[in-house]
Order: structure tokens, then sequence, then C-alpha cells
């Protein structure tokens, strides 16, 4: 199937760029990333984590909430857009502001749209 065959490709190249496996193995003691992403099931788009590693999503475009700015709303953009100014797409949120390496959750937006059209189907609300 050609489309199989592309996604292979996509989540392959993601190993060349250094992402790993997000999915549970034998090899493993956790239980992988319980979402749809190019790195967990061949499926939908790279996430937000993927793309902030690789430096896709530039630091201005990521808002970061610790335990000392308590309570916020935040609004965040579609991971999926395509313009990047001055839109917060992920929000990484953590006791204190340390570094990327650090724990924290990380919270996107997601749109049945472009790379994640597919996914739609299987677990995006439409």
């Amino acid at each position: 199937d050609y489309g199989y065959g592309c996604q292979t490709i996509i989540h392959e190249s993601g190993h060349i760029l250094g992402l790993p496996d997000y999915y549970a193995s034998p090899y493993s003691s956790g239980h992988g990333l319980q979402t749809t992403d190019m790195m967990n099931n061949n499926n939908g788009d790279h996430n937000g984590f993927s793309k902030w590693l690789l430096g896709w999503i530039p630091d201005e475009n990521i808002q970061k909430v610790t335990k000392a700015d308590g309570e916020q709303d935040i609004s965040l953009a579609p991971i999926s857009s395509e313009s990047l100014t001055d839109q917060k797409l992920i929000a990484v949120i953590a006791p204190e502001d340390t570094s990327i390496y650090s724990e924290y959750f990380l919270v996107q937006y997601d749109e049945p749209i472009q790379n994640n059209t597919y996914a739609a189907s299987e677990w995006m609300p439409s």
C-alpha cells in the first residue's frame, strides 16, 4: 500500500533525526504514548514534543506555565497551523521551568486537517 509505505518512510526518517519510538515494546517498561502520532503508530502528524525537540516549534510559540505562575487561562492555536506568528502551539506545564528534558505535561490542540485528516476518524472529535 502506497500510503503505508510513505508513513513508514516518515517514521523511519524521524529516527534518523533522533526521535525514539513512542510505542510500548517488549523491551520497555512503559505504556507508550497514548495518542495518534507518527512515531507511535505511523499515523497522523508528529506531536508537539517531537516538533519542539527538533526545533520545528520555536520557543516563542511555546506557552510555559510553572507553579509560580499560578492559575492561568491558556489559548493554543492548532498544532497544524501554517503561520507561527504570535501563536502558542503547545503548553508546557511544570512545577518549575528547567529544560526540555525535565518532567512536565505537554498540551497541544489537534484539528482533523492536513496530516491528521485520517487520524481524525480514529480518535478526534469531528
